[in-house]
């Protein structure tokens, strides 16, 4: 096992699952709707470059942002950490091995300040954007 390990470090060759950007969005809406805080729901746009999906999210970040972490971290790479403003909250994953795809996911909240269109159900405290594309930076 050692051996195997070290012979795809020193070829440069990421490990892991190779993904498509179906799999990576089936993977974050099977993550989300298991917390039971989000309802999938009509995104007012679409993805320039990859999938995009949209949930209302009856909480903050916080309903499902550990859920999230604990599968995506076993499976993809996080390119740095949560980033808040405000009550807002973004991260970024990155698929380790074959084409580099990413999953983004961008919370906001539904408040006096709401800066989105979807239509939320009566109660949603936010909405959430699942969006898949390909790195912007390809090896």
């Amino acid at each position: 096992m050692l051996t195997l390990l070290l012979t795809a470090c020193w070829q440069g060759k990421p490990m892991g699952k190779e993904w498509t950007m179906q799999e990576l969005m089936s993977l974050a809406t099977d993550t989300l709707m298991a917390t039971g805080s989000v309802e999938q729901i009509a995104c007012a746009g679409t993805a320039k470059r990859g999938l995009e999906t949209c949930f209302a999210v009856n909480g903050s970040v916080g309903s499902f942002r550990k859920a999230v972490d604990d599968v995506f971290t076993d499976r993809l790479h996080r390119l740095g950490d949560w980033e808040f403003h405000g009550e807002n909250g973004a991260v970024t994953y990155e698929t380790r091995a074959g084409k580099p795809l990413q999953v983004g996911l961008v919370y906001s909240p539904n408040d006096e300040f709401r800066s989105f269109r979807e239509e939320l159900p009566e109660g949603a405290d936010g909405v959430l954007y699942v969006i898949v594309e390909p790195a912007p930076f390809q090896n």
